[in-house]
């Protein structure tokens, strides 16, 4: 598999090694989700790094932190691209 491929599927080989996949499909969609929001926050050279508690059991003072962090990116693009709407 490649790995820019579409990471929210398993493959079926991995899926043979477990005995009840059926009962770990939440626990594949919380790590797929766990991986993509630390790219994000990567992405945003944010200082703290996110870690699975964040997702699981957050912090309120993380959460905050990640969140303005993604909230101060939003706002600064936008700010951008209506500076260059003009052109």
């Amino acid at each position: 598999m490649h790995p820019r491929e579409d990471q929210g599927q398993v493959e079926f080989s991995a899926l043979e090694q477990i005995e009840n996949p059926d009962l770990l499909i939440g626990s594949f969609q919380v790590m797929n989700l766990y991986c993509r929001l630390r790219e994000v926050m990567a992405s945003l050279n944010c200082p703290m790094q996110f870690n699975l508690r964040d997702l699981i059991k957050p912090d309120p003072r993380r959460t905050e932190h990640f969140l303005s962090g993604i909230l101060n990116f939003c706002l600064y693009k936008e700010t951008k691209m209506n500076l260059l709407r003009p052109i």
